[in-house]
């Protein structure tokens, strides 16, 4: 339970305004298995990934493939 209050509050203090999804072996599976952890999926609008990041994600390119994600309609 430490752990998800610790993750709630990590992503207050950085302003994530986007779902975050705590792993166990079901949403592995459905993800295609995890390799590393950290592991990130970013899923657009319709549910598919669009980008996998091993290991925590560059910000920039996060940051610039959000934005674009975000455009799309």
């Amino acid at each position: 339970m430490r752990s998800i209050v610790a993750l709630a509050l990590f992503a207050k203090s950085k302003n994530v305004s986007y779902a975050i999804v705590r792993g166990d072996a079901a949403v592995a599976k459905a993800y295609g298995g995890v390799q590393f952890l950290p592991q990130s999926f970013v899923v657009d609008r319709r549910g598919q990934i669009v980008k996998t990041f091993s290991g925590p994600p560059d910000e920039k390119e996060l940051d610039a493939l959000l934005r674009a994600l975000l455009r799309e309609r």
